[in-house]
Order: structure tokens, then C-alpha cells, then sequence
């Protein structure tokens, strides 16, 4: 599935974006010190089958990858047409878009 054509742009942005291209994805901050001491005492075979997953979904008309690890959580466009909508600036500071620039 990650061979699939459809994610050529992202893979092409990944690998070696072009001078001025953009690529946005949208973060969920997380008590870092937190998380940092929940991996040095160890996470449990249940909280990381509950607090770790990631998968591709579909969202308006464009697919999504979305990673979450325990408290912190990613998701990013795999398609150039999803732009974020300015109402998911409205979020931050839980929940912040990031936009890279080439």
C-alpha cells in the first residue's frame, strides 16, 4: 500500500521536496516529561496496545496518516489537495499546525 501512486507526492516531498513546496501536519502536545518517564519505567504490554496504534484515514476526500504514541499524537495529509482549515488553529495550544517549508 505505501508503493501505492497515490502517496507519490508525499513520498516525493519525504525524500526530496522542491524548493519552495510546502507540507503541513498537525501535532498533539503532550507533557513531555511525562511521556519521557513513562518509557524509562517501562510501558506495559496493555498500555501499549491501548496507547499505540497508527493507519491511514480517509478525511474529506483525502487520506490521513495518523500516528499516536501513549499522550502524543500525529496526523499528516498524504495528498497535496488537504489544506489545513483555519479552524484547526483554534485548537492550539493542544493541538498545533506545523507547516515545512522548502
Amino acid at each position: 500500500m505505501a508503493r501505492s501512486e497515490r502517496y507519490d507526492a508525499a513520498r516525493r516531498f519525504a525524500r526530496s521536496p522542491a524548493r519552495g513546496q510546502e507540507w503541513w501536519w498537525y501535532f498533539e502536545s503532550c507533557d513531555y516529561e511525562q511521556l519521557g518517564r513513562r518509557f524509562l519505567r517501562g510501558v506495559t504490554r496493555d498500555e501499549w496496545q491501548s496507547g499505540v496504534s497508527l493507519g491511514v484515514y480517509e478525511f474529506a476526500g483525502e487520506e490521513v496518516f495518523h500516528l499516536r504514541l501513549l499522550d502524543l499524537s500525529l496526523m499528516i495529509p498524504l495528498g497535496l489537495r488537504l489544506e489545513p482549515a483555519p479552524e484547526l488553529r483554534l485548537n492550539e495550544p493542544e493541538w498545533r499546525v506545523y507547516l515545512v517549508s522548502v
